[in-house]
C-alpha cells in the first residue's frame, strides 16, 4: 500500500495541507477538483516525481524515492511526449515485448489495424489510448493516470474503466486517476478524493 502522512504540497500557494491517506492494492481511486486545484501536483507527488513540502509518503513500508517509484509505479501525465513518425507497434514495444499482451489491448480498443501506422496520423483519442496501453503493459502494482479520459468517446471511456477493473482484480494493483467526468465517477469510482477537502 501507499501511505501519505500529513503531506503538504504547493508552489507559490499551498494546494494540499496535512493530507493523510492510504491507497490500497485492488482498489480504484479518483481524484476530483476544478482546474488548478492541485490534482496533477498530488499525482506527481504520489508517483515520486515531486517532493513534498512536509510530511512523508511510504510505499510498502519504504520511504517513497525515485528508485522505489520506478520499480513499483507507472504514471501517465497529462502532458505527453510526442512520438511522431514511429509506428504504434514500435511505441508499445518500448513498454513490453510481449506481443500477445500488446495485441490483446490493441484489440480491446479496436486499434489492431493501426499498429503499423505512424503515430502522427492517429487521432487524438487513438493517441491517448496508445499512451494508456503503454502504461498498462508495464504491469506495475501502482498505476497513476492524470486525466486519462481526455479525447476519449463514451465507448472507450467505458472500455477503459472495464479494463482497469479487470487489471485490479487479476494483477492486484492499485489504480489512481484524476478526472472530471461525473458519469464515470458515479458508475465506476468507489473511492473519491476531492481536492477542495485537502486544504
Amino acid at each position: 500500500m501507499l501511505v501519505c502522512e500529513q503531506i503538504q504540497l504547493g508552489y507559490d500557494r499551498l494546494l494540499v495541507d496535512g493530507f493523510s491517506y492510504t491507497f490500497k492494492r485492488q482498489n480504484l481511486y479518483g481524484i476530483v477538483g476544478k482546474n488548478g486545484s492541485g490534482k496533477s501536483t498530488l499525482l506527481q507527488a504520489l508517483a515520486g516525481l515531486l517532493p513534498v513540502k512536509s510530511g512523508h509518503i511510504y510505499l510498502d513500508n519504504q520511504r517513497l524515492t525515485r528508485p522505489v517509484a520506478q520499480s513499483y509505479i507507472s504514471f501517465l501525465p497529462a502532458q505527453k511526449q510526442y512520438f511522431g513518425y514511429q509506428t504504434l507497434a514500435f511505441f508499445l514495444s518500448l513498454f513490453s515485448k510481449d506481443k500477445d499482451k500488446q495485441n490483446n489491448l490493441l484489440g480491446v480498443f479496436d486499434l489492431q489495424e493501426h499498429a503499423n501506422k505512424p503515430f502522427y496520423i492517429l487521432s487524438d483519442g487513438q493517441k491517448q489510448l496508445a499512451y494508456i496501453i503503454g502504461v498498462l503493459l508495464q504491469e506495475k502494482p501502482f498505476v497513476f493516470f492524470d486525466e486519462p479520459l481526455v479525447f476519449l468517446d463514451i465507448t472507450n471511456k467505458n472500455k477503459l474503466m472495464d479494463v482497469l477493473n479487470e487489471q485490479i482484480k487479476t494483477q492486484k494493483c492499485c489504480v489512481v486517476l484524476s478526472l472530471h467526468d461525473q458519469y464515470i465517477l458515479e458508475r465506476y469510482i468507489p473511492h473519491q478524493i476531492d481536492m477542495k477537502e485537502l486544504l
